[in-house]
């Protein structure tokens, strides 16, 4: 006798195949699979485009202490673009990052009207900005976020 898979009917040599439930079986498992890594990948793609933007982040803020302690005041932004011209136009930033997904907001700037402070946001997909740990809530760091949800919104006020 064979296994479940094929029969062997007596006196012929006649083998037969795999039923229509085993396959039905096979591809319900391989579809089960395939669905789990696809998810698993998107999931990975935004957590490697929110440290991205984490990254980017810190860039932003370093260019900006450099830029402080050279003028002691932080740069005037781009109200239009949310950005800071004079960064990139002083040497202090190579070029301002763009957002890694093109849906997104992009890296937003305000400074304080005292010119000693200023906050930069930016829309993270995956991770709480809550759950990073110089997220700030203050409210003086106000950013506007038409069109997103303010709590993806990840803030950082110095």
């Amino acid at each position: 006798m064979y296994s479940m898979n094929f029969k062997k009917t007596e006196g012929t040599s006649q083998i037969k195949g795999f039923t229509l439930i085993e396959l039905l079986v096979v591809l319900a498992v391989t579809g089960t699979l395939t669905a789990i890594v696809i998810t698993s990948a998107v999931v990975s793609r935004a957590n490697a485009r929110d440290l991205r933007r984490i990254s980017d982040m810190k860039e932003i803020q370093l260019s900006l202490a450099v830029y402080y302690d050279v003028r002691k005041e932080y740069p005037i932004e781009d109200t239009g673009n949310y950005t800071a011209p004079l960064l990139v136009s002083g040497g202090y930033l190579k070029v301002w990052p763009t957002d890694p997904a093109s849906s997104g907001s992009g890296y937003r700037y305000k400074r304080d009207p005292s010119r000693k402070k200023y906050c930069l946001g930016v829309v993270l997909e995956s991770k709480a900005p809550t759950d990073l740990e110089d997220h700030s809530t203050n409210p003086s760091c106000v950013i506007t976020t038409t069109g997103f949800s303010p709590s993806a919104f990840y803030k950082v006020w110095r």
